[in-house]
C-alpha cells in the first residue's frame, strides 16, 4: 500500500494467476489492473508489481489519481511462482527487488500412488494440475490445467499418458464424471454468471447448462443412479445442496458453518455422502450423511468417531482421486 494511502491490491478470480485489482478503501471503487496475475503489491518505485507463472510483471500506478499510468511490462523471467500464485519476491525501500529463483521444473505431474506410497508418473507432462479425477472405467482423467490464470478440463489418457483439451472457455474448473462416464460435469464461470455443466467426454461438444447461479457453484459428486447431484454455493460460508435432475429443483442439505468443503458419495450400490470438513490437514471425511427414510434424499449428518476416521482415511484421501479397482489414486505431485 502506498504511504499515506488507503488502497488495498488484491487477486481476483476463484483460482491462481485470475486477475489482478486494486480497492480504494474510502471510496469502494475497485479497479482492475489486469486480467491475469496473482499475489500483487505495490512497489516505491511507483508500481504495482504482480505475479505470473515464472515471471514477475509491473504496472505503473498513480495512487493519487486512482489510474494506471502506463502499460504493463515484464520485469524479471525465473522467478519462482507457487503453484497456486505466491510469488517468492519483495522489494526494499529503495526498490531493489530480491527473489527467489525458479526451480528446473515448474507445476506438478499426475502420478500414481498406491497404499504403499509407491509413485508411478503419468506421463512426462509438468503443468499447473489441479483436481484429477479418475474415470468410472479406470481408463481416463479428468484433470483441470491452470496455465496461465485460464483454466480448463483437460483429459488424459492413462494408458499412454496423452493429453486432449475438454473445454476451451478460460474458465473451468472442479471436473466430474457421471456415473456411467460419458460426460465430465464441471464448473464455469470466473465472474457472474455462474454455472454447472455438462460436456460429453467423447472429443467435447454437446455441452449442456445443468444449473446456474448468482454466486460461485461447483459439482461435487453424482449419486450412482446419476439422477442427483451434490453441488457447493459459496457464499460468506460454503452450502452443499442435493440437486435433482428430474424435477430440477435444489435442497439444501449442509450449511457452511460447519466448515464443510465438500462431499462424495460410497460404492455404487449405497447412497451415502460422506463430507469433508474445512481446516482437518488429513483430509479426512468429517461428517456422514444417511438417506432419509423412504426417499434416495440425504439425511442429518453426524460427527464422526475416531475408528470410522481411520477407516476412511487411507480408502478416501484429499484432493484426489481413488480408483477402487486399480487400489490406488491420480495425484498432482511437485517431486
Amino acid at each position: 500500500m502506498p504511504p499515506g494511502s488507503e488502497l488495498v491490491f488484491f487477486e481476483t478470480g476463484q483460482y491462481a494467476f485470475g486477475g489482478v485489482s486494486v480497492l480504494d478503501l474510502r471510496s469502494g471503487e475497485v479497479l482492475r489492473i489486469a486480467d491475469s496475475g496473482a499475489d500483487p503489491f505495490y512497489s516505491t518505485t511507483g508500481h504495482i508489481v504482480f505475479a505470473r507463472p515464472n515471471a514477475l510483471f509491473a504496472v505503473p500506478f498513480d495512487a493519487d489519481g486512482f489510474k494506471v499510468a502506463g502499460p504493463e511490462m515484464p520485469v524479471l523471467q525465473g522467478v519462482r511462482v507457487e503453484n497456486a500464485g505466491a510469488l517468492q519476491a519483495v522489494t526494499t525501500d529503495a526498490g531493489m527487488l530480491v527473489y527467489a529463483p525458479a526451480g528446473a521444473t515448474v507445476g506438478t505431474r499426475l502420478t500414481w500412488v498406491d497404499r504403499q506410497g509407491k509413485r508411478e508418473p503419468i506421463g512426462d507432462q509438468w503443468r499447473l494440475f489441479m483436481a484429477p479425477r479418475v474415470s468410472p472405467g479406470g481408463e481416463r482423467i479428468a484433470v483441470v490445467v491452470n496455465d496461465g490464470g485460464k483454466p480448463e478440463i483437460w483429459l488424459v489418457d492413462v494408458g499412454s499418458g496423452g493429453m486432449v483439451p475438454l473445454t476451451a472457455s478460460g474458465a473451468a474448473t472442479a471436473p466430474v464424471w457421471t456415473p456411467d462416464g460419458k460426460r465430465v460435469t464441471y464448473a464455469e464461470g470466473a465472474t457472474r454468471p455462474y454455472s454447472i455443466r455438462s460436456i460429453s467426454a467423447a472429443g467435447g461438444g454437446g455441452e449442456e447448462i445443468v444449473l446456474t447461479g448468482d454466486q460461485p457453484i461447483r459439482p461435487e459428486a453424482w449419486h450412482p443412479d446419476g439422477n442427483f447431484l451434490v453441488y457447493t454455493e459459496t457464499r460468506e460460508n460454503d452450502d452443499l445442496f442435493l440437486f435433482d435432475v428430474a424435477a430440477s429443483s435444489s435442497t439444501p442439505r449442509h450449511h457452511g458453518r460447519q466448515g464443510l468443503l465438500g462431499g462424495f458419495f460410497s460404492g455404487r450400490h449405497e447412497t451415502r455422502l460422506f463430507l469433508q470438513k474445512n481446516g482437518d490437514r488429513r483430509g479426512v471425511p468429517a461428517f456422514l450423511s444417511r438417506p432419509g427414510s423412504g426417499n434416495t434424499g440425504l439425511g442429518r449428518g453426524r460427527p464422526w468417531g475416531d475408528v470410522e476416521r481411520r477407516r476412511l482415511r487411507t480408502v478416501l484421501p484429499r484432493r484426489a482421486t481413488v480408483h477402487r479397482r486399480l487400489d490406488r489414486r491420480a495425484a498432482c505431485d511437485r517431486s
